[in-house]
């Protein structure tokens, strides 16, 4: 940019998937210490999470997501035709993020999913404008109240904690999608067991992700051990312990206190988990 001659009075345009929101993002906040910049989003998983919320971040070989800054978009555009020129396992791998709002913060989109993810597959236009409507309204009234994320917006990071962690050790090797549906698989696993929701509620959420056609259980060719060592660069870890989000029953979060949207969550909790997985 500098060398085409860009300076501030730019204004950078992202069309893409979460991939090139996130980069863009991040380069218009750093460029010039800020240019505005317009997400276009032409993608399931984009239309439903990254173009949304203004989180911009580069991945790294260590951990995803912690290089970056909160720059908010001017505007955002979801194109629902363009998923019609997805492959299948993009459409598959953008459902994870939706499942998850569902899960945290909108039974009645849940209950949509089970009934109606055949045309939701097909791109059909009802659909799938449905859909992108209660993803935007989910993150819309989680961000308004807690922009930088000082405390309600760390429940957007349901299933994150294992998801982001395994999608670094498998060196990306699995989509972002499929590494948060692998997480919130551990996340309703664990909550089950600490009475958060109940067993017929966490059968419920994994078939459903069965159903959309998501992985639920850890690749053979993860280390568990590297992996429960990689939980610890997750950004909701405080003072060396790992903290989880949880989801109360389905529709809804756990609270642990004022303001307090995650849980400690002892290593050996966890790691009973994933070695079971």
């Amino acid at each position: 940019m500098l060398a085409k001659g860009f300076r501030r009075d730019c204004c950078v345009v992202a069309v893409g998937g979460g991939v090139v929101s996130d980069l863009a993002g991040f380069v218009a906040g750093t460029f010039g210490r800020g240019v505005p910049f317009v997400n276009y989003a032409t993608t399931l998983l984009a239309a439903a999470d990254a173009s949304i919320g203004g989180k911009t971040a580069v991945d790294t070989d260590l951990a995803t997501n912690l290089i970056g800054l909160i720059y908010q978009p001017k505007k955002v555009y979801v194109d629902i035709d363009t998923w019609k020129t997805l492959p299948k396992n993009h459409l598959v791998n953008g459902m994870a993020e939706t499942i998850k709002h569902a899960c945290l913060a909108d039974f009645e989109l849940f209950e949509y999913i089970e009934k109606n993810i055949d045309k939701i597959l097909q791109c059909d236009p009802e659909a799938c404008e449905y859909i992108s409507e209660r993803n935007c309204n989910v993150k819309y009234q989680v961000v308004m109240k807690d922009e930088k994320e000082k405390s309600l917006r760390e429940i957007l990071n349901l299933g994150h904690t294992v998801g982001r962690a395994i999608e670094t050790v498998s060196d990306y090797k699995l989509l972002h999608g499929e590494a948060l549906s692998i997480g919130m698989v551990a996340q309703v696993t664990l909550g089950c067991k600490l009475g958060f929701l109940t067993e017929e509620e966490r059968d419920r959420v994994i078939a459903l992700q069965k159903k959309v056609g998501l992985p639920v259980e850890i690749p053979d060719y993860i280390d568990r051990e590297a992996l429960v060592k990689k939980l610890y660069t997750d950004k909701k870890v405080r003072d060396g312990k790992l903290r989880f989000v949880f989801q109360k029953g389905i529709g809804e979060v756990m609270t642990f206190g004022e303001d307090v949207y995650a849980r400690p969550v002892a290593e050996e909790e966890i790691r009973e988990i994933l070695m079971n997985m």
